[in-house]
């Protein structure tokens, strides 16, 4: 079940990173629709960097065309996860190992081919 309470917890992480974006977003439209805001440039939007954004939120502003330099960047998660992956199978092997080892070990003394040193 933790894994299930960590992916809930993921999911909710994402929709608040989307919410605030979008919020963001819906100012700078504001903003942009104004002429006017924190530092208004006229020109639109420039020069901004969403990070792990939605596809969806890409595909969009993208399409739009106005935007004079808009990037997206993902983080580098991937190779954490990536990490994290490679160390869950080297226990998980490990473990299977081990594990026939001991069979291994509990049969062959079961049919006294190992002698006890507890006799």
């Amino acid at each position: 079940m933790c894994g299930g309470a960590e992916a809930l917890a993921s999911i909710t992480l994402l929709k608040t990173r989307i919410e605030r974006l979008e919020e963001t977003i819906g100012k700078l439209l504001l903003e942009k629709e104004n002429g006017h805001g924190e530092g208004a440039y006229n020109g639109g939007m420039c020069c901004v960097t969403y990070t792990d954004a939605s596809a969806e939120l890409e595909r969009g502003v993208s399409a739009a065309g106005s935007n004079c330099c808009v990037t997206f960047h993902h983080s580098g998660d991937n190779r954490e996860r990536e990490r994290k992956g490679l160390l869950a199978w080297l226990l998980v092997a490990f473990m299977i190992c081990t594990t026939i080892v001991l069979v291994t070990f509990a049969s062959r003394r079961g049919k006294g081919e190992v002698k006890s040193h507890i006799e």
